[in-house]
């Protein structure tokens, strides 16, 4: 334990009644946000909250979609994550005052319920056990149906990945015209061809009317083992929703089987694992049957989802590359994971029909669902 930064004490003590502080952990994970967990005393009862301090430049009105979005889940008693915790004002965060410096970069901080357990990976090398995979899936599918009927009180916040591609296109340009000379930039530079080749590719692959028709909901957009609890091989808690906006609900599924179904290292690296992707899509499917609602994926989302992998792929790559233009991260960290998603695009572009590499036996099995239909 390290001593309270005396600026969040103060943050903490004029504007929540959590107690006294008797303990203060900083948390090293995160690349963008910066995370406390401090321990309170009431009486002789104890508590822990966990504290997120928002980096500088933060849009409030994400802070608000992702504040509502909790709320909700809270609401329908979606038992993996922390509540927000509000002020005595009543509000969910509180925004540093003009010219406050003492918080490292944070335009404001937000107080949440703490969420007991380890947090076992990262978002890189995300190789989680088979059960964890499994339960994962499940988790994500639950999630999918407790938010399905909410809509958020102000705006859709970012745009979805489809808008999102040709923006996406344009910043990297932009990054590479910057003319710098580290390891990344000539990574980025040799590989710029094959980012934009795939960013023409998805949208022609996307651009049809069938597109429109797929359900859209607050997806979780951030959904990787390193953002979730386990316990006993199962997930106990999910965590990080800053990134969730509106967009179609299969993307967030295209999204995981990136995270957890691509290979990492070796002559392997970028390469999908089919075994794990009939894995999860197994039990993300059954998780609807088990609840017994009737919404798993339909016929045109599984038409849609071998599309949207390379989609997500683009996507991460997007964000890693902004933060690392525009921001202060671990430049090394960010050159591994920009190899990884090029590789990630050589193996896509040289199995453009990875989908039915499926053994139609293996996928008769999964009754739920299947990339041929």
């Amino acid at each position: 334990m390290t001593l309270l930064p005396n600026k969040l004490k103060h943050l903490l003590d004029r504007f929540y009644d959590l107690g006294e502080i008797t303990d203060y952990q900083a948390i090293a994970r995160g690349q963008v946000n910066t995370g406390h967990i401090i321990e309170t005393k009431h009486g002789r009862t104890r508590f822990r909250y966990f504290v997120r301090e928002y980096r500088r430049g933060k849009e409030i009105a994400e802070i608000d979609f992702e504040h509502g979005l909790i709320n909700h889940l809270v609401l329908k008693k979606f038992e993996y994550i922390g509540g927000v915790i509000e002020s005595e004002a009543g509000l969910t965060y509180t925004q540093l005052e003009a010219g406050v410096t003492g918080l490292n970069r944070s335009a404001c901080i937000a107080v949440f319920n703490y969420l007991p357990g380890e947090i076992q990976y990262d978002w890189t090398r995300p190789d989680c056990q088979i059960s964890e995979l499994k339960s994962a899936a499940v988790t994500l599918a639950r999630y999918h149906q407790a938010v399905s009927d909410w809509r958020p009180a102000s705006g859709l916040g970012r745009p979805g990945i489809f808008d999102q591609l040709p923006a996406i296109e344009k910043r990297l340009q932009h990054f590479q015209r910057l003319g710098r000379h580290t390891r990344l930039d000539d990574c980025l530079k040799s590989g710029l061809n094959l980012i934009t080749g795939s960013i023409a590719d998805t949208l022609g692959r996307l651009s049809f009317p069938e597109y429109d028709q797929m359900p859209r909901l607050a997806i979780h957009g951030d959904y990787h083992p390193g953002n979730l609890i386990f316990r006993n091989g199962q997930v106990s808690g999910l965590l990080d929703f800053d990134w969730a906006h509106m967009d179609v609900r299969c993307f967030d599924v295209a999204l995981a089987l990136f995270y957890f179904c691509t290979q990492w290292g070796g002559i392997n690296d970028g390469q999908l694992d089919i075994e794990r992707i009939l894995l999860f899509m197994s039990a993300y499917q059954g998780a609807f049957n088990a609840a017994r609602q009737r919404d798993p994926l339909s016929t045109i989302e599984l038409q849609f989802l071998p599309y949207l992998i390379p989609a997500a792929n683009l996507y991460v790559l997007d964000w890693i590359l902004s933060d690392i233009y525009q921001g202060n991260v671990e430049a090394v960290l960010y050159t591994v994971y920009l190899q990884h998603g090029l590789n990630v695009i050589r193996w896509l572009k040289a199995n453009p029909d990875w989908s039915h590499q499926i053994p139609k036996s293996a996928a008769r099995s999964y009754r739920d669902w299947s990339l041929h239909n």
